[in-house]
């Protein structure tokens, strides 16, 4: 009897045998590596409407007055490249004059901003990576009395000195600065009076306190002897009055009033 290889007696048990793979399935099983396949949910949000996109200014406008200490309105509006407004609220402002001072906000009221002529600027750093900007300048932040002040201060001298009657007078100009805060002010003038026979010039200095439209303060003449007046007057809607009187030597009488009217809100350059 003759025997066939083992090997060949395996073939056709080879071939029967059943396939046990799971059919219709590709990709990975339980447990398997992620295949991306929800990539599409983690793209990056889209910000294409702020390309080219506008930052305005709307207030305060440029050389302004803000009253010092009350609130004024801070605006500004961001447009796309159509003209229409966006939302975005993520603003800063600035001014030149105080480093520590800032604000946030397409829009906002304001009370404390930094008293002087001021520069304010709007920043905005958008979604899309864009930085947009604008300013206005010449915007004056101070109290409602502030200013430069010109106008008259006039010097009248009487009195009788051993029977001989006194009679003089005469009128210079003065100048006059209000302080940002209002509070004080400070000034000078000059007049040439002629007393004795003798033309003496009548340097004034002023220094003034303000408070609730009254003015208080001194009034320092420089004729022949230093001579210091106490002052009262009045401020507002835009101009100075004030007056001042004593006995000097004990037979003259000097008589002084000032009357300046405001001609700028800038007081920089004083």
């Amino acid at each position: 009897m003759r025997c066939l290889p083992a090997i060949l007696l395996l073939v056709p048990a080879l071939a029967c045998t059943p396939n046990y793979g799971v059919a219709g399935k590709t990709g990975s099983v339980d447990g398997g590596a992620d295949t991306g396949s929800d990539s599409a949910e983690d793209e990056d949000e889209d910000f294409s409407a702020y390309d080219g996109a506008v930052l305005e200014i709307l207030s305060p406008a440029p050389g302004s007055f803000l009253p010092l200490g009350e609130p004024a309105d801070f605006e500004a509006v961001l447009t796309d490249v159509d003209g229409n407004e966006l939302e975005f609220d993520e603003v800063l402002w600035t001014s030149n004059l105080d480093a520590d001072w800032s604000a946030t906000g397409l829009s906002a009221e304001l009370s404390d901003m930094p008293a002087g002529m001021n520069s304010f600027t709007a920043v905005a750093a958008l979604p899309n990576g864009d930085r947009v900007a604008d300013a206005v300048g010449g915007v004056v932040v101070q109290a409602e009395d502030t200013g430069v002040y010109a106008g008259n201060m006039v010097l009248i001298a009487s009195g009788d000195y051993n029977g001989t009657p006194i009679s003089a007078s005469c009128v210079g100009g003065a100048i006059v600065t209000v302080a940002a805060d209002g509070e004080t002010a400070s000034g000078s003038s000059n007049c040439v009076i002629s007393l004795f026979g003798f033309s003496q010039e009548a340097p004034h200095a002023f220094e003034f306190e303000l408070a609730d439209g009254e003015v208080t303060g001194s009034a320092a003449l420089d004729l022949f002897i230093p001579i210091s007046f106490e002052v009262a007057g009045e401020v507002g809607d835009g101009s100075i009055q004030a007056s001042w009187a004593s006995n000097v030597l004990g037979y003259l009488d000097l008589e002084g009033s000032l009357e300046v009217e405001r001609v700028t809100r800038d007081i920089s350059g004083e």
